[in-house]
């Protein structure tokens, strides 16, 4: 009995020796680290404020991971989250002997790190990476970058020699600002199931939700806040690659080649992808929000496999984008088929391109498209529908104007005119032909369809002048106004900044939208005017409270609460309402209805 009990004492006694070495071990693996830290990063601090380690289990964790660093624009330190990480690791023997490493769970939370890009210099986290991107940062480029990142996760990371997978990983509220305005964000970003293997790359299942990602290409043509790569280090990186192409792909060819596949992808409920071109002579400014795309399998092992895409966006709260269909993406020769539906897509946003490439401005104007394509071995084969609602061109350059007359032996606005019908809708139907990479869009095809109907308005305009003083009539029905009304209406008046109808104009409206209901071919043109001084003088503020800024806003206010109006009471009308370009009015705040 007393050997039994000298036994257990002696066991007892190794056992608290062994757990003592091993706690010992641990806090001075962690007060070396964090002294190494800042050794290596003079006034920096990294400070792992508690461990706890279960000997049952053999797990550690790590908590209240803290770091610090100097910033280098003042004299303060900046702090990137005083509670920025923990980690939980299995180190049972077992896996310890298996070359395995167990990482139950790694959070990081409440990340904040700001870089500094100026005067040449690259600063993050109070260290000079200067030399890390030589020759690439003019002196001129003076940028502040942050990020933020509200949590990370990794739960159930399993990282063998031969074999790593991660069960989940997920990024929540990670914002890229620059310069204080936040140039790529979302609310979160999922990956489950990541496995890599020597032959396999897994990429599992993407989920991104919340995106929002603004461009803005500046008046010199460079995209703000990216870094331009100079003339000489391109070069060098071309000779570089070249040199070695010949030596890589022998080595390729004697090793096992790696596939990956990626087993779906998904963009939920996305805030906005903007892009704000200001290169030109005007500042264009276009968003798309996607409110779904769906990516299906994608395996390199299978390249000519045909992978399901959807697509579900819209550029403002009347129009809709849809693409639907199966693609084989990752085949050089491809193959698959898609479908595309635009609905009440207002052209307005396009005036500066269209005054850049073409020198004119559209006044008003709508596009709708469906169209189905087939693709196979990278050759199109399909048609387009094409329905333009009462587009009316002005034109700005009467130089590129000019020029455009030129190519197409006519002025724009004629060959448009010659396509329109009784209701100024242009209807083309165009073949969808060519090569995936050089797609032939019909041009051809829309070139005969105004030879087939010159002739048609040839015999009009004779009619027209035959019947001299009442033919006139005709032209002056089908241009009353300045805005091109074949019926003019009586106006909507407002009071000085009002933009929201009262119950006489839901009145007015409701019997127009009675007779668009009776003649289906009626379409409603809405332009509304507003005055230099009513923003200003009377401070107005929009439905959200935001003040207005210019009279251009006003208008776009009174012509929307419009559109909205009959959109809400007669679903089926909406597109057949078109918004005309805000006016400046002179004396009455007004919006201008015609048929």
């Amino acid at each position: 009995m007393k050997i039994i009990k000298k036994i257990l004492v002696a066991l007892l006694t190794v056992v608290i020796l062994v757990s003592a070495l091993f706690f010992a071990a641990v806090e001075m693996t962690i007060k070396y680290v964090e002294h190494e830290y800042a050794q290596l990063n003079p006034g920096n601090r990294l400070d792992i404020g508690g461990w706890r380690l279960s000997p049952l289990t053999v797990e550690l964790a790590i908590l209240d991971v803290y770091l610090e660093y100097p910033d280098l624009t003042s004299e303060q330190t900046a702090l990137v989250s005083n509670h920025l990480a923990e980690v939980y690791l299995d180190l049972s023997l077992e896996k310890i002997l298996d070359d395995e490493l167990i990482v139950e769970k790694i959070r990081i939370q409440d990340l904040a790190i700001s870089a500094q890009l100026q005067d040449g210099k690259v600063q993050a986290l109070g260290v000079d990476l200067t030399e890390k991107v030589p020759e690439s940062l003019p002196a001129e480029y003076h940028h502040t970058v942050q990020l933020n990142l509200k949590q990370l996760i990794v739960e159930a990371a399993n990282l063998k020699a031969d074999m790593q997978h991660v069960e989940l990983a997920r990024l929540d509220g990670l914002a890229v600002l620059l310069d204080s305005d936040p140039v790529l964000a979302f609310d979160s970003y999922q990956v489950s199931s990541f496995k890599l293997t020597e032959q396999l790359l897994d990429l599992g299942q993407h989920e991104l939700r919340g995106l929002l990602a603004k461009v803005v290409k500046e008046k010199n043509g460079r995209i703000r806040g990216l870094i331009p790569a100079p003339v000489a280090a391109v070069e060098r990186q071309g000779k570089e690659i070249e040199s070695s192409e010949i030596a890589e792909q022998a080595v390729v060819e004697n090793q096992t080649q790696q596939h990956f596949l990626l087993r779906s992808f998904s963009l939920i409920d996305s805030k906005g992808l903007s892009f704000t071109d200001m290169s030109g002579a005007e500042t264009a400014h276009n968003q798309i929000i996607i409110d779904n795309l769906q990516l299906g399998r994608l395996d390199s092992r299978t390249p000519k496999a045909l992978s399901d895409l959807i697509l579900q966006a819209h550029i403002d709260e009347f129009n809709k984008i849809s693409v639907n269909g199966a693609l084989s993406i990752l085949a050089e020769s491809k193959d698959g088929q898609l479908k595309l539906n635009i609905e009440q897509l207002n052209l307005l946003p396009l005036n500066p391109y269209l005054h850049q490439e073409l020198g004119y401005h559209v006044h008003s104007g709508q596009f709708n498209s469906q169209a189905q394509v087939g693709i196979k071995e990278n050759q199109l084969s399909g048609e387009m529908d094409i329905l333009l609602r009462d587009l009316v061109l002005e034109p700005t350059d009467d130089d590129l104007a000019g020029k455009i007359t030129k190519k197409i032996s006519m002025p724009l606005d004629t060959a448009l005119s010659i396509l329109r019908d009784d209701n100024n809708n242009i209807k083309i139907n165009m073949p969808v032909t060519g090569d995936l990479n050089d797609p032939d869009i019909g041009l051809d095809d829309l070139t005969a369809q105004i030879s087939q109907t010159a002739l048609k308005a040839a015999v009009v305009h004779y009619l027209k002048q035959s019947l001299q003083p009442y033919g006139t009539l005709i032209s002056l029905g089908s241009m009353a106004g300045e805005y091109l009304f074949a019926i003019r209406l009586d106006d909507i008046q407002y009071d000085k900044g009002q933009y929201q109808l009262t119950e006489g104009h839901k009145d007015y409206l409701s019997k127009v939208m009675a007779m668009m209901v009776d003649k289906d071919s009626l379409q409603l043109r809405i332009c509304s005017y507003a005055l230099k001084d009513e923003v200003e003088s009377l401070q107005l503020k929009d439905p959200e409270g935001k003040p207005l800024t210019g009279w251009k806003a006003l208008a776009n206010l009174r012509a929307k609460d419009i559109k909205r109006y009959i959109t809400t009471e007669k679903p089926e009308l909406s597109p057949r309402v078109v918004l005309c370009q805000p006016q400046l009015g002179e004396e009455l705040a007004k919006t201008e209805l015609g048929f």
